[in-house]
């Protein structure tokens, strides 16, 4: 029977592009792929992967009627009733716990699935295939699918992606995805889109694109890129969703993260926000491998934000991470060891779930239980969320697990 991958080989894993094309080839580290004796074969491929133009950044100019802007509804595309949608990141890793994560996010029905990013080791062809469309391309290797949605799919552009030039992630992924139309999905036509009704808007943006930057040099001081949005996304945020008059609630959704208490920053695309939003809002993200969030902070000149880290979909999820940035205080965040027969020391992978009606929002962040080898769908967290004349407002939270390892200042639910 094919058996998903295993967690070991993409334990630290390099952030820098260098390394992960190491990993993927088979090194452990990037010193050791330097001292292999088939060194030539790997920097091959870094330069067949790395070396040369980007994908052509992808907007809507050319795909009229498709704005880029969708429906968010539900059943019989009705906005006033339930409307569920289920997220994950950093997922496209091909593990059986990511295989795990997509059938507890499936068994959720919902109505949208939203991948926030990240396939491993470097998103090339191979990769995007066998870790997020199942098509085996090594044997007895089970191939991982993106569950899809009822109404539709999408998926946002991560670093990984594009260290393989954004190639197979504009060409392959995004073909397979997008908004359903007559029973199939039509296509997701960008790496940035919005769901809204009339009481919220869901932006999705594209921070991978400018994630990488001159190849060999992208790690160096004055060198690094900043994930700065295209003038092409700008413009679309301006012109066409008009975020700036936009009176709903607003929901971000993107890879990066805008501010962490244990890993760098990318305030870049929040400072280029606060041209359109003048008010908190609600702002999902990925990259960082763990489960945690924060109160609403405002850094850098950026906008005003309740981060919500969610990159714990398929990668060894980092725990007991020591904080870096003081000034920027964790609500909660999960460093439970999750019990693996490949004795490493990991957290639990898991999705988050968004359950709308109307106004309200209801927000379950969930993990696959730990009785293995029979696994279940673990409720951490819960919030409640209201929108009214745009501000979002959080009503209520709660844990669902007293373990003293899930940190958090919110109370257990029903004690």
């Amino acid at each position: 029977m094919p058996q998903g991958k295993d967690l070991r080989p993409l334990q630290n894993l390099p952030r820098s592009s260098l390394g992960s094309h190491a990993q993927a080839a088979g090194h452990r580290t990037l010193l050791s792929a330097f001292l292999s004796t088939d060194v030539i074969a790997w920097l091959g491929q870094y330069i067949s992967h790395r070396i040369g133009a980007r994908h052509r950044f992808q907007d809507y100019s050319n795909t009229a009627p498709d704005t880029g802007i969708y429906p968010l509804a539900g059943d019989g595309g009705q906005q006033d009733g339930e409307i569920r949608i289920v997220m994950a990141g950093d997922w496209g890793t091909g593990t059986d716990e990511a295989n795990d994560v997509a059938q507890f996010m499936q068994a959720a029905q919902p109505h949208f699935t939203i991948h926030l990013g990240d396939v491993y080791f470097v998103g090339d062809t191979d990769e995007v295939k066998e870790n997020c469309l199942g098509q085996s391309t090594s044997p007895g290797t089970l191939a991982s699918t993106w569950p899809p949605g009822s109404r539709g799919s999408f998926a946002l552009n991560g670093n990984h992606e594009m260290y393989a030039l954004g190639n197979a992630y504009f060409d392959l992924f995004l073909p397979t995805l997008g908004i359903r139309t007559g029973g199939a999905l039509a296509g997701q036509k960008a790496s940035f889109f919005a769901l809204r009704n009339d009481y919220w808007t869901i932006v999705g943006l594209d921070t991978g694109y400018n994630s990488v930057g001159v190849p060999l040099l992208e790690n160096i001081p004055g060198f690094q890129p900043d994930c700065t949005l295209r003038d092409e996304h700008m413009a679309w945020l301006r012109d066409t969703l008009g975020l700036a008059k936009d009176p709903r609630g607003i929901i971000l959704l993107s890879h990066h993260q805008y501010f962490s208490a244990f890993d760098d920053w990318y305030p870049k695309p929040a400072q280029q926000l606060s041209e359109f939003l003048q008010r908190p809002v609600l702002w999902f993200w990925g990259h960082e491998h763990r489960l945690a969030f924060y109160h609403c902070q405002s850094f850098n000149n950026g906008i005003q934000a309740y981060g919500r880290c969610m990159g714990h979909g398929g990668m060894p999820v980092d725990i007991n991470s020591p904080v870096q940035h003081t000034e920027c205080p964790v609500e909660l965040v999960d460093n439970r060891s999750y019990p693996n027969t490949e004795g490493i020391v990991v957290g639990y992978n898991g999705y988050v779930r968004l359950t709308f009606l109307k106004n309200a929002l209801t927000v379950e962040y969930r993990t696959i239980g730990t009785d293995k080898p029979a696994v279940y769908d673990q409720l951490v967290a819960t919030e409640q969320w209201t929108t009214t004349n745009g501000a979002v407002l959080r009503a209520e939270a709660s844990r669902a697990i007293a373990d003293p390892q899930l940190t958090t200042s919110l109370p257990l639910a029903g004690g």
